[in-house]
């Protein structure tokens, strides 16, 4: 065997046998959105992608960091809404980007050496632009809402997930998370006063990460 690869599996060798915890771990990943709101319910699904920093530290509760960015559509043709003036011009289709930041508390219903099974809770701040079919930002069309309606494009999250993590000895891993971007507007689809829908927008999540270890215990 040449001795220059001899030496390196050497090197690597304490890696893959000897078992270590990660104390704290970053990931990245690809998922799933899909929006509830006046437009929609949960019917078009559109890609979102994730970065974040995971703590191992505790037994049963853990913080995490999380980076999204994302999209979600959605569109109703038959869509109308009737003021006492007669019926209301709102959009009829809308895709809106966004990217957010919130941290998560991580409650271990689970914790192994390779498992976690785990709810968490999270605030953060989101970012939203919804765009009309040609790529025109809705929130300056004015016809689109009630007359001297307004809103902010950033929104309070708070999101709530159910989720699992396996990892190897070595420290990496992969998971699965599940859930809900519960937002604190209804502008998501850009329709608030002239909703048939009561309530904030919502946004389902689905997940999929790999983890990399950059400290252990």
């Amino acid at each position: 065997m040449n001795k220059g690869i001899f030496v390196a599996l050497l090197l690597l060798l304490p890696t893959f046998s000897e078992a270590q915890t990660p104390s704290k771990l970053i990931y990245g990943g690809i998922g799933a959105s899909a929006y509830s709101g006046d437009l929609a319910k949960f019917e078009k699904w559109s890609s979102s992608f994730y970065l974040g920093l995971k703590f191992n530290n505790s037994k049963r509760i853990n913080g995490n960091v999380t980076f999204t960015f994302g999209s979600v559509t959605g569109q109703n043709s038959n869509y109308v809404f009737q003021t006492s003036q007669g019926p209301a011009t709102p959009n009829k289709f809308f895709k809106t980007e966004f990217i957010s930041l919130n941290y998560d508390l991580q409650v271990n219903f689970i914790k192994k050496k390779n498992f976690i099974a785990f709810i968490s809770q999270g605030i953060g701040l989101s970012s939203f632009d919804p765009q009309d079919e040609f790529f025109n930002k809705l929130i300056d069309q004015l016809e689109t809402r009630e007359e001297d309606e307004s809103y902010s494009s950033i929104s309070l999250i708070l999101p709530t997930q159910l989720g699992i993590i396996y990892l190897f000895d070595n420290g990496y891993g992969f998971g699965a998370k599940i859930g809900f971007i519960n937002s604190a507007t209804d502008y998501l689809d850009n329709i608030g006063l002239w909703g048939n829908k009561s309530g904030n927008d919502n946004i389902l999540s689905v997940k999929f990460l790999f983890y990399v270890p950059i400290e252990f215990k």
